[in-house]
Parts: structure tokens; C-alpha cells; sequence
């Protein structure tokens, strides 16, 4: 049996790809939804209209989000195995206005945004979950972050920099002057249930 295929378009922002096939050992299928530069903007827009996430919608239009995201997600079922996912972001991106009070009373406008550094990559197969190195890049900073989880068993490690006087407009009512940089190299295990932290925080220039 040469089994069944199907593909098509989801609302105009999905394509999607299947196939199946009932062998005498069972259903063998595979299926694929791909999307290119979805923009979270426009789905707080459509969010408007529906009471339970009207503040959803009505913080994605203060923040004025701009956002982009492309990527893949493949979906395998064979007999005897517990079904597999892989998730691939090649395009993960967001910024968000703010408004900053320069000398003389003058208020200027800026975008805080981070993006991606290379691919992420997540599969999962049963309870195991796994997740390659993945960064993400900012003005402000870099992060990187790599992890799993096997059952309840869960290790991850966490990377990065973080420039603090970039991130003063986002705190601007609550301090008038942030300044500083910090690295952060933290690794995590234990269980989901008691997870243990072991790492570093480092003053890379003075806190003020």
C-alpha cells in the first residue's frame, strides 16, 4: 500500500505536509507545518476582539511589538515507538518601542530588540526532550542556553552578557540611572520537582 498524502495552507500562514501509510506492523506517518515571518503583532490585533485576551492585545499595542518568526515542525509516528517531534526556528526575532528622556527635557524614541544567533533546535521523543545550544542576541547583551529534560531528570546550562545601561529605558520609572555589565554562567539539574542551580554571576564593570 503506497498510503495517503495531503498538503495545503492553513489560514494563509501555514504550510502543511502529511503522509500515512497502515503497514501490517501498523500506522507509519509523518506530517510537517512550516511557517515564514509570522508576526505576533498581527495576531494581537485579531486578539482585540475577543474578551479573555483583550489585555493581551492591548499590551502588544502599547508596546508597539514588531516581531518575525519562520521555521518548521516535523511530527513522526511508527509502530511500537512513542511518537518524535522536531521543532527548528531559523528566524526568532521581537523589539518593542520605548521612549527615552534625553538632557533638556527632549523625548526620543527607540526599539529594544534580540534576535536569534543560528538555529534552535528541540526534539523530543516520549519523556526526552532536547534542546542543541541555542543564542540569543541583543544591544544589551548575548545569551546562550542549552538543556533537556529525561523524564524528570532536567539539565540545562545558561550563557551570556548582559550590558544593564541598555536596559534602563525599560526601568526608567523605577531607577533614573542604571549602569553596569554583569556575566551570568549558571548550569541546572536535579528533577522538575526539586531542580538545583549551580553557577556564577560576575560583575564584569561596576553596578550603579
Amino acid at each position: 500500500d503506497a498510503g495517503v498524502g495531503m498538503q495545503g495552507n492553513l489560514f494563509g500562514r501555514f504550510d502543511v505536509r502529511g503522509t500515512a501509510q497502515l503497514a501490517p506492523d501498523g500506522l507509519h506517518a509523518k506530517g510537517s507545518l512550516s511557517f515564514a515571518h509570522l508576526r505576533l503583532e498581527e495576531w494581537g490585533r485579531q486578539l482585540a476582539g475577543t474578551p479573555a485576551l483583550e489585555d493581551v492585545a492591548r499590551q502588544l499595542k502599547d508596546l508597539d511589538l514588531q516581531s518575525a518568526l519562520s521555521g518548521q515542525v516535523d511530527v513522526a509516528l511508527e509502530p511500537g515507538k512513542p511518537p518524535t517531534l522536531a521543532v527548528r526556528l531559523s528566524e526568532l526575532a521581537s523589539s518593542i518601542r520605548q521612549e527615552v528622556s534625553e538632557p533638556g527635557g527632549r523625548i526620543s524614541v527607540q526599539r529594544l530588540g534580540v534576535k536569534n544567533d543560528g538555529e534552535l533546535h528541540v526534539s523530543m521523543a516520549g519523556d526526552r526532550i532536547a534542546m542543541d545550544q541555542f543564542c540569543l542576541s541583543a544591544d544589551a547583551g548575548k545569551f546562550c542556553v542549552q538543556g533537556g529534560l529525561d523524564g524528570q531528570a532536567l539539565h540545562a546550562k545558561l550563557l551570556g552578557a548582559l550590558d544593564l545601561e541598555l536596559l534602563q529605558p525599560l526601568v526608567r520609572k523605577q531607577l533614573e540611572r542604571l549602569g553596569g555589565a554583569v556575566t551570568l554562567e549558571l548550569t541546572v539539574g536535579g528533577t522538575l520537582g526539586a531542580p538545583r542551580l549551580d553557577g556564577k554571576l560576575a560583575i564584569s564593570r561596576p553596578v550603579n
